[in-house]
């Protein structure tokens, strides 16, 4: 998995971290099905897609508060909202 998103970082290209978990969790099971019933397998996993979309949801959120004339969402006083 780190071999395959390192290679398209040399080639410039975003890594398509979501798509790479699946690809890797599927190569893992071919080679061996019954790591599907074992709490290591789904816990390491779970835990690696958790970091990977809490990342690409902070990556979201940067990017929108990135942008020119973006306002924070959060509601300051006087800004017309219900007091």
């Amino acid at each position: 998995m780190l071999g395959g998103v390192g290679a398209r970082a040399l080639i410039d290209r975003t890594a398509l971290t979501l798509r790479t978990i699946a690809v890797a969790a599927i190569l893992v099971l071919m080679l061996a099905p019954e790591s599907a019933v074992h709490p290591s397998f789904q816990m390491s996993f779970a835990a690696t897609l958790a970091l990977i979309a809490a990342n690409e949801r902070g990556l979201d959120a940067g990017r929108a508060a990135s942008k020119p004339g973006a306002r924070d969402a959060t509601p300051q006083p006087g800004d017309g909202g219900p007091d």
